[in-house]
């Protein structure tokens, strides 16, 4: 019975950290580019304890979630501050590609497509509808075009989340209820 309740408070401690850092999210400006590019990574990092990819992704607590950053380095050294933290057991590792993605790359768990990559975003997408990778950008309009996780900014300059459902179901990435809960959830466009 106590450990059931540590586990309930440790559940409602991270679900209050991801309300704040999203509600944070909403409040920073594009143009505030100093704190923008680390409070993305601290969401992500918070997004991939909020997701589940299917069982033999992740296997054993020894095999790490491979977090990717396709196109520029916008985050500058913003993920050093997750290099040595884990999600449910299992170690992240942090890497950064060029386009074109070499099929090694295609073995992470979240890629964040730059805005760098836009040209290359249909063909992208494509490519990794047959893998579960949770994909997340910044590029305008992002999760209606058939990625899963959009990191918006409206007219207002405020960064919001849309999550694409449909798409993540689809590559079998179950995508928490709660954080379900505190997006915008689009389709993709036809």
């Amino acid at each position: 019975m106590f450990s059931a309740f540590i586990r309930l408070c440790r559940y409602r401690l991270v679900c209050s950290f991801l309300a704040f850092l999203i509600s944070s999210l909403l409040l920073i400006s594009p143009s505030s580019a100093s704190n923008e590019y680390p409070l993305k990574a601290a969401f992500i990092f918070n997004l991939m304890r909020m997701v589940e990819w299917p069982q033999e992704q992740t296997q054993t607590a020894e095999q790490p979630l491979n977090l990717c950053v396709l196109g520029n380095n916008s985050f500058g050294d913003a993920f050093e501050a997750i290099r040595d933290k884990q999600v449910r057991g299992h170690p992240i590792r942090v890497a950064f590609y060029a386009y074109p993605p070499a099929q090694t790359q295609l073995a992470c768990h979240v890629l964040f497509i730059d805005r760098s990559e836009t040209a290359h975003l249909t063909e992208l997408l494509r490519l990794l509808q047959a893998y579960p990778v949770l994909t997340v950008s910044d590029i305008e309009a992002f999760a209606e075009r058939g990625g899963m996780v959009n990191l918006a900014t409206g007219d207002d300059q405020r960064v919001r989340l849309e999550i694409n459902r449909q798409v993540a179901q689809q590559a079998g990435v179950n995508i928490s209820a709660r954080l379900l809960a505190l997006a915008k959830l689009v389709d993709t466009l036809e």
